[in-house]
């Protein structure tokens, strides 16, 4: 997994799939099983994904692992 800039509270997909090391379509699998919830602000605009809600996901995931 690659580090994402701390600053950044909302990032792209394709941050997200480079940050969590996944491809294009297991990103959309993530989304589609409601593991990734994208927010979009305007009509037909981007999907961000709010960069907190990333850090839980991978948090619960290791304690799971664990």
């Amino acid at each position: 997994m690659t580090q994402v800039p701390a600053k950044k509270v909302l990032l792209r997909r394709g941050e997200v799939r480079d940050w969590l090391g996944l491809d294009d379509n297991e990103v959309t699998k993530w989304i589609e099983n409601g593991s990734l919830k994208p927010r979009y602000f305007r009509p037909r605009s981007r999907a961000f994904f709010v960069r907190k809600e990333i850090e839980q996901l991978i948090d619960n995931t290791k304690e799971a692992t664990a």
